[in-house]
């Protein structure tokens, strides 16, 4: 069985990211700039996931390291996956983790009453 390209792990995983949780995503192409992550998700509640997608049994370059400690240090969330459902997967639990538990950023009905002090 061949192995797969990263390109293709890589589109694989955003369209199933966009079509399963409706989460975008950017491509970084940074030219002159390596070492960069391949993908920005767009997490809603405004913590992004940045996620480096790599063949099946590779490794980042030493670059790729020193950058991706350089984005945690910044507390960015960062990613490598090999293949479709670990990008997947990486992205539902970043989604699960920003969202609001119910009850929490409500109003009480109660508080919506005027009150007048005497």
């Amino acid at each position: 069985m061949a192995r797969r390209l990263e390109g293709s792990i890589e589109a694989a995983a955003c369209k199933k990211i966009k079509a399963e949780l409706g989460v975008d995503s950017l491509k970084l192409n940074l030219r002159g700039n390596r070492g960069w992550p391949d993908r920005l998700f767009f997490i809603p509640g405004g913590r992004p996931l940045l996620i480096e997608f790599k063949r099946p049994g590779t490794e980042p370059e030493p670059l790729q390291v020193y950058r991706h400690n350089q984005l945690k240090e910044w507390d960015y969330a960062i990613e490598v996956h090999d293949t479709t459902e670990g990008a997947f997967r990486a992205v539902a639990r970043a989604v699960e983790a920003a969202q609001v538990p119910k009850g929490r950023g409500q109003v009480a009905p109660r508080a919506r009453v005027r009150r007048t002090v005497r």
